[in-house]
């Protein structure tokens, strides 16, 4: 009998359909999207607790450095390294004076020799920087956190237009205790430069050239123990994030400019007599402080104390590098800041505005200014 064989039919391989590969095209796309704002946010949570560590390490340093100086915090800038060739000092920003803190003793004996910026000009020290910042970040000499040097004066005329030199704009040295006639008396003497203290942190030596004969020579310096006798540690602003600060080792033979290395508070002053515009319950304009017998009582309410220009994140697409000393930070929301208590704190940005000026004052209620919720 004749075998008959049974043919076997291999199964032909079909592929994808057109419409079966665009559907899964269109689901990695949706998974993509999905996940991409979560990876995001992760990278941006990852940078803000780096910016979290770098300016408690700043801050601590600072403090560390106090602690070896009676409680004195360092002024805002300070001579280190020989003098210029005129045989004037070598001044630089509060920044060099705790690299050697910082882990890099190395780098301060640099600058007391005067060979930094000949040997490390273009050198990145990350702690300086927010890895978030635009401007700063990994970028040699980079610095975003800036020193609270309280309240600035924006001297203006009938119109509201800064004047040359104005304090307040940065690109200058003329920030100092002796710019605002704060008890109304017609005459900027000692019990100004009292209320001005009480308004920072950070001032100039009073014994150091700083290109301006205004600053009051009477050797104040700022201490822990003053602000724990005013208005607390806790509750006073040491440093905080300033996208717009300049270069950390600043100084030498360049004048250390205010904008550059500081966050403060605007406070606008009439170009004739030097005091204050307005007064604590005026209209709704910016500069709403003070009272020759509180002044620094600040409006609260329905006519409250505006920031504006020194407002968190004020200007902040077109400010440049040393034109802005306020709050900013490339954080969605907040911004850094490190307490002279030693803690550092996220602060909303849209926080309310008398809070956070009250914030900036070692002393303000010693003046008029009201006290600080715990909850701030």
């Amino acid at each position: 009998m004749k075998a008959v064989r049974k043919q076997v039919h291999k199964p032909t391989r079909r592929g994808f359909t057109l419409i079966e590969l665009l559907v899964v095209i269109s689901i990695i796309a949706l998974l993509m999207a999905l996940a991409a704002p979560a990876v995001q946010q992760a990278r941006e949570a990852a940078r803000r607790t780096q910016c979290l560590n770098n300016i408690r390490n700043v801050g601590f340093a600072v403090l560390n450095r106090a602690g070896g100086t009676n409680d004195r915090i360092m002024y805002l800038t300070a001579e280190i390294g020989p003098p210029q060739a005129s045989g004037d000092p070598s001044l630089y920003g509060w920044p060099v004076h705790i690299v050697g803190l910082l882990d890099r003793p190395d780098l301060y004996r640099d600058f007391q020799a005067g060979d930094f910026l000949t040997t490390h000009l273009n050198m990145v020290m990350n702690v300086f920087a927010c890895p978030s910042d635009p401007n700063n970040g990994g970028v040699a000499n980079g610095l975003s956190y800036g020193a609270n040097v309280g309240y600035i004066a924006d001297v203006v005329d009938a119109m509201g237009v800064s004047q040359a030199g104005s304090p307040w704009l940065g690109t200058n040295t003329n920030h100092n205790a002796l710019n605002i006639d704060w008890d109304r008396s017609g005459t900027i003497d000692s019990l100004d430069a009292a209320i001005a203290y009480s308004t920072g942190i950070f001032w100039r030596d009073p014994d150091g050239f700083d290109g301006t004969a205004s600053t009051a020579d009477d050797g104040f310096q700022m201490s822990l123990d003053y602000i724990s006798r005013g208005d607390g540690i806790s509750y006073t602003i040491l440093l905080g994030e300033n996208i717009n600060c300049g270069n950390y080792p600043i100084g030498g033979f360049d004048p250390v400019l205010t904008g550059d290395i500081s966050v403060g508070i605007r406070v606008p002053v009439d170009d004739m007599d030097r005091q204050p515009v307005g007064g604590p319950t005026p209209p709704d304009t910016e500069g709403n402080i003070g009272t020759a017998t509180e002044p620094l009582l600040l409006a609260p309410g329905s006519d409250p104390y505006l920031l504006g220009e020194s407002g968190v994140d004020a200007n902040i697409s077109t400010a440049t590098t040393g034109t802005a000393p306020r709050l900013s930070s490339a954080h969605q929301g907040s911004v850094i800041v490190y307490f002279a208590g030693g803690s550092a704190k996220q602060l909303n940005k849209e926080m309310n505005q008398p809070t956070l000026a009250s914030l900036f004052t070692p002393a303000g209620t010693l003046h008029g200014q009201a006290r600080i919720e715990e909850n701030f």
